[in-house]
């Protein structure tokens, strides 16, 4: 994150956060976690950002994009303000966040595959005995029988006993 040198131009907070694509909520929850320095203020006390400020929020916007924790993101500017950036340091980061977003599209396979599993024990619905998808979801320890037909088919002898 090489610092910009268009610092003498500033911006109200508003302003600030429409050039960075983020709120002014964001921005005062940045100074408050220490992720952005306290800006100056105008002598009505406005908060004002120069083009380093905004540098700077772009690239939390963008770290965040790509799956960076604010955490992560603190130790990467920390790590930007010295001389030389440790790029072990930022790569084993970044392979930790990549660990982290296969395990989550591991986990929303096996919830695709759950969801196509109980729609297709829906079929079609015949009212009097219910439906075999909400009665999966809502009864604990029934399951829709695939085997049945459809979704008024329940594997009704895991209901006997519960419903009374």
């Amino acid at each position: 994150m090489a610092q910009r040198q268009d610092s003498q131009h500033t911006m109200a907070i508003g302003d600030a956060a429409r050039a960075a694509a983020v709120t002014a909520r964001a921005i005062r929850y940045y100074e408050r976690v220490g992720l952005m320095p306290r800006p100056d203020r105008t002598q009505a006390n406005y908060r004002q950002y120069d083009g380093e400020a905004i540098h700077r929020l772009r690239f939390i916007r963008l770290a965040q994009s790509v799956g960076f924790t604010l955490d992560d993101i603190a130790q990467l500017i920390a790590l930007d303000t010295g001389d030389s950036t440790p790029c072990e340091t930022v790569r084993q980061l970044a392979s930790q966040r990549l660990r982290d977003v296969q395990e989550r599209l591991k986990a929303l396979q096996q919830l695709s595959t759950a969801l196509s599993h109980l729609i297709a024990q829906c079929g079609r619905s015949n009212r009097r005995a219910g439906c075999g998808l909400l009665q999966a979801l809502l009864v604990p320890g029934v399951e829709a029988d695939a085997n049945a037909g459809g979704c008024a088919k329940i594997a009704r002898s895991r209901l006997k006993g519960r419903s009374r």
